[in-house]
């Protein structure tokens, strides 16, 4: 409601934090909820078998990623960069690059688990 009274739909802190919120629901209900799902079915008919621990590894490296989007959204939301705001900008691509380096790149060599 305050974009809209204010009239800040152009204002791109508000464009980046829209679509990091549609990011960080999209990694919930399209990569997070079915995984989990699958795991929880392989660990009920497998227990804690090693491919039912891989899976849940994955899901939390995942998490992990979202949890740093989410982060980079609040930053987005209470720096209200610009278009001139270079500095906070980079900062904001280099904290999610390092995060997909650190938490999904390890996923792409894993063998993924049975479902």
């Amino acid at each position: 409601v305050m974009v809209y009274l204010a009239g800040w739909w152009t204002e791109l802190w508000v464009i980046l934090g829209l679509i990091g919120f549609a990011a960080t629901a999209g990694t919930g209900a399209a990569i997070l909820t079915p995984r989990s799902e699958k795991v929880m079915a392989l660990a009920d008919r497998e227990g804690p078998s090693p491919e039912a621990v891989r899976g849940a590894r994955e899901i939390l490296s995942i998490a992990q990623f979202d949890m740093v989007m989410l982060a980079v959204v609040i930053a987005d939301m209470v720096l209200k960069p610009g278009f001139d705001n270079y500095v906070t900008l980079i900062s904001m691509v280099v904290v999610l690059v390092a995060a997909a380096a650190d938490f999904l790149m390890p996923l792409r060599t894993a063998q993924p688990a049975r479902a």
